[in-house]
């Protein structure tokens, strides 16, 4: 992946995050991986959406 659109799905990710966040909930197994990019909607810089996976370790803040 090209450095400006690596950049772009991070901050992609990093939204995504902040909502889950807003809402109480903490998602601990950020990395690549668990990053996914759709391509079948993809804006005019090559971006689609992105999608968070794994949610093994997602739970509501301050809940076990």
């Amino acid at each position: 992946m090209q450095k400006p659109l690596k950049k772009k799905v991070y901050q992609a990710a990093e939204k995504a995050l902040a909502l889950l966040h807003k809402d109480g909930y903490v998602y601990g197994d950020v990395h690549e991986t668990n990053i996914i990019v759709k391509r079948d909607r993809m804006d005019s810089e090559g971006l689609g959406d992105i999608i968070l996976v794994d949610f093994d370790w997602a739970r509501k803040e301050n809940m076990v």
